[in-house]
């Protein structure tokens, strides 16, 4: 009996492997016939990325409270090193005309802490010269872009360009100040600039270089690293007024922008 068993498990396990080679086999079958059948699939990209960026913010320095007061903001000019990252998806093109040189065409979206915007804060400066405020403030963003890359495909290093224009949502929030000395009349109001998200249009132009790392033959699919030195403006923001002001001129930044190396992983069915 005890044989018997045996022989059943082991013609069980036969059964097991010859079905699950079948799977395989017939989902690659289907995978090449897909391929086959719409070429255009196989020019579709998907990528991760991730690097550092620096950045120096600055706000406007004026913002008019009242008909009767006007307070001056100096930013205390700080480079910040923050992440970006984001992913995207791209369709490739060429070589063009017998010629080394290809294109993609894509989507990404991507997201930046770039700190906070510290400074000194001047009060009633239409009217006198009072005791002054450190103020501070952060700023973040998420952006959608519509990038073109164009390559120079002479070997394994493929050099390329990146050019890419879209929409960010900057956002402003925790604005905080206090007495640059606490020994004289300077007092922070107790209801100040509240977050705002704001749109703007933004640009990002690039430099690098992509390289092959491995290739699955067996599926058609190929895994690249990439490296590029990138510059990204994202526009302008601004923090919403606060509930005394009688105007409605929040306390707006300059462009937001950055600049840095980006790290990508991606990932071409070609």
């Amino acid at each position: 009996m005890l044989k018997g068993l045996s022989i059943h498990r082991h013609l069980l396990s036969v059964f097991l492997l010859v079905g699950a080679n079948v799977v395989c086999t017939q989902a690659m079958a289907d995978s090449t016939y897909i391929r086959d059948s719409w070429p255009w699939l196989n020019r579709f990209e998907f990528d991760a990325s991730a690097g550092p960026f620096f950045s120096t913010l600055e706000n406007e320095q004026q913002t008019q409270i009242n008909n009767l007061v006007v307070n001056k903001y100096h930013t205390s000019k700080e480079t910040h090193w923050e992440a970006l990252w984001g992913f995207g998806t791209a369709y490739s093109v060429g070589p063009f005309m017998d010629t080394p040189i290809s294109a993609s065409f894509g989507l990404a979206v991507y997201r930046v802490d770039l700190g906070k915007v510290k400074g000194t804060e001047y009060p009633f400066i239409n009217s006198g010269v009072y005791d002054t405020l450190n103020y501070q403030f952060s700023a973040k963003s998420t952006s959608l872009f519509v990038e073109s890359r164009l390559f120079y495909n002479i070997s394994a290093w493929q050099p390329f360009v990146l050019f890419g224009v879209g929409t960010a949502w900057n956002t402003l929030s925790k604005y905080s100040e206090t007495p640059t000395d606490p020994a004289l009349s300077a007092a922070p109001v107790p209801n100040t600039f509240s977050s705002h998200t704001r749109d703007a249009v933004a640009y990002e132009v690039g430099v690098g270089v992509q390289h092959q790392l491995y290739q699955d033959m067996t599926h058609c699919i190929r895994y690249l690293g990439v490296l590029d030195y990138r510059y990204v403006n994202l526009g302008k923001a601004r923090l919403a007024s606060f509930p005394a002001q009688t105007t409605s001129s929040g306390l707006q930044t300059h462009d937001l922008s950055a600049q840095g190396l980006m790290f990508s992983l991606k990932v071409s069915f070609s």
